[in-house]
């Protein structure tokens, strides 16, 4: 999956920080994207989420747009990570599968 999922996940962030949505009377950027790629806007909604995180997280951002790290591992780092603990964390998603990344 590599980049093509971290560009899908990042166009999704910034789509719902763009206007394209609203002109198209969608109720949210979430919605909109998900009728157009016949997905559940809960899934939509978490790529967002991501998306955003890693616009801080830099390294984060590099290892899953390179396949280094998984998007289950991605996902759960943005929810604990900040610039200043990125590193350390990203450190232990290298070597913890990501079932076990949370408790790590």
């Amino acid at each position: 999956m590599g980049r093509s999922h971290h560009d899908l996940v990042t166009g999704a962030a910034d789509l719902a920080d763009s206007t394209v949505w609203i002109v198209d009377g969608a109720r949210s950027a979430a919605h909109w994207l998900a009728d157009r790629l016949d997905i559940e806007a809960c899934t939509v909604r978490d790529w967002i989420r991501v998306g955003r995180a890693l616009r801080d997280l830099h390294a984060s951002a590099t290892a899953y747009a390179t396949g280094e790290i998984s998007y289950a591992k991605v996902r759960a780092l943005v929810s604990i990570a900040t610039p200043d603990n990125e590193t350390e964390l990203l450190d232990i998603a290298r070597r913890v599968p990501a079932a076990h990344l949370t408790k790590a």
